[in-house]
Formats: C-alpha cells, structure tokens, sequence
C-alpha cells in the first residue's frame, strides 16, 4: 500500500498501533467475555485509563509538531538542529511505550486465559469485517468504472489527471519540475523525494503487521515485557529510518536550489505534510 502525505508525519508523531495494547477492539472483548462483572469493571475501568494517556501523549505530539515544522521550513536549519528535536521525541516515545507495556502486563494478570483467546478471537473477527467492508468499497469502485465504457476521452483524461493529483507528493513532484529548469538537480530531488516514500512505506506496512492476525507475540496470554519492547524497537528503528529521509530531502533541496526556488518546493512540500496528528 502506497503511504498517503497525510499518513507521513502522522506515523512520525502520532501514537500509532504499537502503541496501544496491541489489541483491536480490546474493551469490546473484554465487555462481551470477561463475565464477572466486578473484574470486568476493573479491567475497562485500566482499559479507559490507558486510553486517556495515550490520548494526552498524542496531545503532546501535536505540540511538538509544531515545534517541529519552523525547523523543517528554516533554510538555515542544521542537522544538528534536527537531531536534537528527535532525541526528545524518541525518549518520550520511548517512556510512554515501557508505560503503556507495563499497562497491558498487569491487564493481562486480570484476565483469564480463556477469556484472553475468545478477545484475540473477537479482535480477528473485527479485522475480517474491516477487510470485507474495504473489499466490497473496491469492487464497488472497480464495477462502477467497467460500467462506464462509453465515457469520452476528454472525460476519461480529465479523470486521470484528478487520480494523478492524488498521488503522494503531487504538489511537490511538481513544484521541482516546474521550479528547477536542470535536469540533474531535478533527479536528484525527485530521487530523495522517493527516497523519503520508501521508508515510510515500509514503517506503514510494520504497523500495519501489528495486529492479531499477523504478529504471534501480541496474540500470545503469555507475551513477556522483552518481547513487546523488541516489537517497539523495530518499529521506533524505521520511524528512525523515516526521520532522517525527511532531513535529507530538507537538506538536498537547500544543497540544489536558490532562495525562489526554495520557497517555492517548501511551500509545496509543507501543503503536502498539513497533516491531523492522530
């Protein structure tokens, strides 16, 4: 799946999967099987609780993307500069995910073994409904288009070209082409700009593999501390590996361009990143 702008930056400072307790729909789950209903009671009420702390520290990234954003806009931003802004963003990411992990081991102490498998299983079933819903809003996508075979080349083109716009970094892509006349200045930008898109790319998929259909060690009763921060690990590795593609296109752009053509890719850039941090 290709990464849309808005999910760029979004992966970068919002919470994101690996960082609640892993488990899709899990205070649903824990409603319809955990039957003691003062056990129950505890266990949402711990359920609620993270929650509203993951909800505080997704606060707190918003405040820091905004402190981010005159650093990336900043001709005369150093690395050094944007290398001091990640060490605080990755050790307070870093604190909330020991936190929140330490959270869902004294939930799972709660929590009866069969129960816990009748939630995972609740939670996989969730994901199956989101899929087929998905799936169906393709194949309703895909017979609309088969059944405009007599729709004009104008029109035909007119919808491409919308498509296209749609695609990650349009703006930017063409704020390159149409700003720098150099044909080698321009791969070069265009190829950090794709650069920036792989990475992100393979942070998505990882988080996307959190789930309980795809990773073993989130499913498991008895999933250790270690093993749940190996997971955060990984995934605070490629957000590493996206963070500093998002550098290196800041610096490649300042490297080829003069002052016009600067603010002209960074107005375009910066309308490709207004993103809503989750």
């Amino acid at each position: 799946m290709v990464v849309g702008t808005i999910m760029l930056l979004t992966m970068l400072f919002g919470g994101g999967m690996i960082d609640t307790f892993f488990v899709g729909k899990l205070d649903k789950g824990v409603k319809e099987y955990v039957l003691d209903k003062e056990r129950q009671k505890e266990i949402r009420a711990d359920i609620k609780s993270t929650k509203k702390y993951i909800k505080q520290f997704n606060k707190g990234r918003k405040a820091q993307f905004k402190e981010f954003m005159p650093i990336f806009e900043s001709r005369t931003a150093t690395r050094d500069d944007f290398e001091t802004f990640y060490t605080e963003l990755h050790n307070d990411r870093v604190e909330f995910q020991n936190e929140v992990i330490e959270a869902r081991l004294a939930l799972i102490q709660k929590i009866q073994e069969d129960e816990w498998t009748s939630i995972i299983e609740f939670s996989e079933a969730t994901i199956d409904k989101r899929e087929e819903k998905q799936q169906k809003k393709i194949d309703k996508k895909n017979a609309k288009t088969t059944t405009k075979t007599n729709e004009s080349t104008e029109k035909a083109q007119k919808k491409a070209d919308k498509e296209q716009k749609k695609q990650p970094f349009f703006k930017t892509r063409q704020a390159i082409i149409e700003a720098v006349a150099d044909g080698e200045r321009q791969e070069i930008l265009i190829s950090s700009l794709d650069d920036m898109m792989i990475a992100s790319q393979k942070l998505d998929r990882e988080l996307r593999s959190i789930n309980v259909k795809e990773n073993d060690v989130i499913v498991r009763f008895d999933a250790t501390q270690e093993e749940m921060k190996q997971i955060a690990e990984e995934v605070n590795k490629l957000r590493r590996s996206s963070f500093e593609k998002l550098i290196q296109i800041h610096m490649i752009i300042k490297e080829n361009t003069d002052e016009s053509q600067w603010d002209t890719i960074l107005k375009a850039l910066n309308k490709d990143l207004d993103i809503a941090i989750r």
